[in-house]
């Protein structure tokens, strides 16, 4: 006959079985919440390998404490590893000037900014035209008059960012209304022309897309004078251009004897 106490030990080590089940359960439950909430974490240190559990080592065999990962953990780690292995690397963009303020969003060509100035004199430089949108009050944070290498004078045009939609629609109306548009008192030399203001293309669109455009151009190449490049402003003062982020050649036909840089 069955002693009472041989009952009464019986009960309590079904029920220390029942706790260390629980105490299993719990976590691995831990450790699969832990996977899902996030499913492409890897982990590459050992000692934080899987999340909310412990990497069995040679020093770890012999602990009755450690944890073995979930299936699910496991693939899930094997899934970001191989995710990150065929994911192309992330080509950092240009690093802005922390004085630059956030550009204007360009959404669509109401939002447009960034003008081209047509039949600029061949005898002018980067410093007349400048002068020029300076006597009409015209705001702009970014300039660019391009300029033959061979010849070293402009190819008659040049690109204006001003700081807002209204500035650039006041900028293209006629000269005679207090715009640009038909301007023709040159100051250098004796030219006809007439000026004529319209749209760069769209994708020329705003100080951010200017700076994206030439900061790796071989117009910045050190040879080339500082006058013949890209210049950008803050408050009507010209700042250090963003550098570039690859290494730069120097553009074709540049003749760099008798250039001051």
């Amino acid at each position: 006959m069955v002693s009472f106490m041989t009952i009464l030990e019986a009960h309590f080590d079904e029920l220390d079985k029942k706790k260390q089940d629980i105490a299993v359960k719990d976590t691995f439950d831990k450790v699969e919440a832990k996977s899902s909430s996030s499913k492409l974490d890897f982990y590459s240190d050992t000692d934080t390998a899987m999340p909310n559990s412990r990497v069995l080592s040679s020093s770890a065999s012999d602990d009755d404490d450690a944890v073995l990962p979930s299936t699910e953990l496991l693939a899930a780690n094997t899934m970001s590893l191989a995710l990150r292995a065929l994911t192309p690397p992330v080509v950092p963009g240009p690093v802005m000037p922390a004085w630059m303020p956030a550009p204007w969003p360009q959404r669509s060509e109401a939002d447009w900014t960034t003008l081209i100035l047509r039949n600029v004199p061949c005898n002018y430089v980067r410093q007349d035209v400048l002068n020029l949108l300076d006597e009409h009050n015209v705001c702009y944070d970014f300039f660019y008059l391009p300029t033959d290498f061979r010849k070293r004078g402009n190819l008659g045009y040049a690109f204006v960012n001003v700081l807002s939609p209204m500035e650039a629609e006041r900028v293209k109306q006629g000269v005679e209304v207090g715009g640009l548009d038909g301007f023709s008192d040159w100051k250098r030399g004796e030219s006809r022309k007439r000026l004529e203001v319209s749209w760069a293309v769209s994708k020329q669109q705003g100080l951010l897309a200017n700076i994206v455009r030439y900061r790796d151009s071989s117009v910045m190449h050190h040879d080339v004078p500082d006058e013949w490049k890209p210049v950008i402003f803050s408050n009507g003062q010209p700042q250090i251009f963003p550098p570039p982020a690859m290494r730069l050649k120097p553009p074709r036909g540049l003749k760099t004897r008798g250039l001051a840089k």
